[in-house]
Formats: structure tokens, sequence, C-alpha cells
């Protein structure tokens, strides 16, 4: 198979629906939350890590080499626009 060929990772930070149920309602966190007890033993798919430190956070992909940031406040909920 072709996976068993290639080395394939997926980083997931959001899930925006859950068993056909929708998310958008419920803040970052609780999705978060929700996706991290999904995703397990799924060696190929990675959770993006949070920082409740900005300036941690901008140390660290500095420090990898990294070419930019995404950045939700946890305690909100999801907004189209």
């Amino acid at each position: 198979m072709l996976r068993d060929l290639l080395s394939i990772h997926f980083s997931a930070f959001d899930m925006l629906f859950l068993n056909d149920q929708p998310l958008i309602n419920k803040s970052l966190i609780d999705r978060f939350e929700r996706l991290d007890s999904v995703v397990v033993n799924i060696p190929y798919i990675f959770l993006c890590p949070t920082y409740p430190d900005g300036q941690d956070l901008f140390e660290k992909v500095r420090s990898l080499g990294l070419e930019g940031i995404v950045s939700k406040k946890i305690d909100k909920t999801l907004y189209f626009g």
C-alpha cells in the first residue's frame, strides 16, 4: 500500500464535528479535549501542542526554525466570518 511506502503525518489542532454533532458552539479547549480523546494510538496523527505563554511559544517556534504561529483563545467558540 502507498501508506507503507510514505512517511505521512497529520497535525490536528481543532475538531468541528464529532459523530455528526457540531462542536462549533463549544470553546476551543472543549473541542481540543474531545479531539485528544478521539486520537488515541494513531501513530501518524499528531496533536499540536498548546502553549499558555505566548513568549514561550514564540521562542520554541524560533528555535525550531518554523515559519509561523496559529493562535486562538482557548475559552472562545468558533466564529465564521
